[in-house]
C-alpha cells in the first residue's frame, strides 16, 4: 500500500488499526497488551505478554528481511510451542 507521499507501507489489514485510535486495553503511551499475528513473526514481548511498542515492528520487519533474503522463515518448528521457544531463546 502507499500513503499520499507514494511511500511503500507494509500493512496487515487483519490486525492494522489507526494510531489515533484509543481502546480499552492501551497504556498511557499508546501500547497494547494483546496478542495477533503470524506465529512465526511474533516477538518475544507479544509470547511473554510484555509491553508492546515501535520495537516489535522492527522485529517482524527483521523476520520479514529475513525470509526474503533466504526463502524461509527464521524460526519454524513442528508446532506453534517449539516456535515460541525457539523465538524466546532466539534460536534460528
Amino acid at each position: 500500500m502507499m500513503d499520499a507521499n507514494y511511500n511503500v507501507k507494509l500493512i496487515d489489514f487483519g490486525d492494522a488499526r489507526r494510531i489515533d485510535e484509543q481502546l480499552d486495553d492501551d497504556d498511557a503511551q499508546g501500547r497494547r497488551y494483546t496478542f495477533v499475528g503470524t506465529v512465526n513473526y511474533q516477538s518475544p514481548e507479544v509470547i511473554n505478554s510484555g509491553q508492546q511498542g515501535f520495537a516489535l515492528d522492527i522485529w517482524a520487519l527483521g523476520c520479514i528481511l529475513f525470509k526474503m533474503f533466504t526463502g524461509t522463515v527464521p524460526f519454524k518448528g513442528t508446532n506453534p510451542h517449539k516456535v515460541y521457544a525457539d523465538i524466546k531463546t532466539r534460536n534460528i
